[in-house]
């Protein structure tokens, strides 16, 4: 991330948006399911909510296969 970082710092844009790309940047960092929702209010952003998802396995049979909800085996 420190590099990715640099990298924001050395893109040339105004001054004022330097500490909320970085923020943004920062909150990307590491996400890999899910959302950013950055508000912006008179033309600065003021907030940055990130969200994450997990993603879970689903549990296997004893085939290897996928378990089915519909499956008789689990009723």
């Amino acid at each position: 991330m420190d590099n990715t970082l640099s990298q924001v710092s050395a893109i040339p844009c105004p001054t004022t948006l330097r500490e909320p790309l970085m923020a943004i940047v920062e909150a990307l960092s590491g996400l890999r399911f899910g959302q950013l929702l950055i508000v912006v209010h008179d033309g600065a952003v003021v907030q940055i909510d990130r969200t994450e998802r997990r993603r879970l396995e689903r549990p296997q049979r004893h085939d290897g296969r996928p378990t089915d909800s519909r499956s008789p085996e689990l009723h």
